[in-house]
């Protein structure tokens, strides 16, 4: 971060805000801060390629480079949770200039022993319980989620984020997606921001919806019947007695298969050893291995063995 991003981040923040360090001094059900979180990308691949010693010599540089930024943004450190920091802010202006500026030494190779890192980061601001230093609640929960979509180099923030920032720091920012939040009856509009124009993919300010929209899907395995609302929190599909569709094949996984419902649709998504076989109404067949696919209309499931074969097929309509 330079010196006069800095020093005007300070100016808006004095006699404003809580201090540094304010959540270790008071306990709240109501408070209003800026969640984040910083996670190491690739931090496994570099075990691997350079050897445990190395890696954690590399990985607690970058981490105390990162709290560094954040504690000079007037923000705080929660925890450090393996590879990822989460910290909190009193504002959203902090918590994305400290974003920006994470980001920027990793791209500028400040500390030369971390260019063989990466950083995503998320943040969401809303209101929080705060209890013994630590932080719970809604906001944290939608932090978790931005950071796991962002990717490495990318700061991945919500509506109520962009919405706050003050215009006068100059800070840029794109529409980028829509997503399924759990917990959330609509979905959640996030934007990435920005840290130059160089290389920028230009994308549509408005997110392409389906223009049919699937509001329910229904499943039928052996007399079994479930149905899955578009409000509903994601479907889990597998051997285990815990899933909300149990298949008892000894080909399906525990946890075989999640349906989510994202942009209008559900999509079916494995994570099995033996993989998921689907056939739509038409009577055309794929194979998933670790991927994901739209289900529309109506068609078969298989768990771990194709349609043919199965004698635990799952029957899939969409409403």
């Amino acid at each position: 971060m330079s010196g006069l991003i800095k020093r005007r981040v300070l100016d808006l923040l004095a006699n404003s805000y809580y201090p540094v360090k304010f959540i270790k001094s008071i306990n709240s059900e109501n408070t209003e801060i800026a969640v984040m979180f910083a996670d190491i990308a690739g931090s496994t691949k570099l075990y691997e390629n350079i050897g445990d010693k190395k890696a954690e010599v590399m990985v607690n540089d970058c981490i105390s480079m990162m709290a560094s930024i954040v504690q000079d943004s007037s923000g705080e450190v929660v925890k450090t949770i393996g590879d990822e920091i989460m910290c909190c802010f009193p504002n959203v202006d902090s918590a994305v200039l400290a974003a920006n500026g994470i980001q920027s030494h990793i791209e500028k190779k400040t500390i030369v022993d971390l260019s063989q890192l990466q950083v995503q980061i998320g943040i969401h601001y809303g209101t929080a319980i705060i209890k013994k230093g630590d932080i719970f609640g809604d906001v944290v929960n939608v932090a978790a989620r931005m950071v796991a979509i962002a990717k490495a180099t990318q700061i991945i923030v919500t509506s109520e984020v962009v919405e706050l920032i003050n215009p006068n720091l100059g800070i840029r920012t794109r529409q980028f997606d829509s997503v399924k939040v759990k917990g959330k009856e609509k979905e959640q509009l996030i934007h990435e921001v920005l840290l130059d124009n160089d290389g920028l993919t230009i994308i549509s300010t408005a997110v392409v919806i389906p223009k049919h929209r699937s509001t329910s899907l229904t499943l039928e395995c052996n007399s079994d019947v479930q149905q899955v609302l578009s409000t509903a929190y994601d479907f889990i599909i597998g051997r285990d007695a815990q899933c909300d569709l149990v298949v008892g094949s000894n080909l399906a996984s525990r946890t075989h298969a999640i349906i989510e419902y994202y942009r209008g649709q559900f999509v079916l998504k494995d994570q099995s050893s033996n993989g998921t076989y689907v056939q739509n109404q038409d009577g055309v067949s794929m194979y998933l291995k670790r991927e994901k696919t739209p289900l529309m209309g109506a068609g078969l499931i298989s768990l771990g063995e194709p349609v043919k074969n199965s004698s635990n097929v799952i029957t899939y309509k969409c409403k």
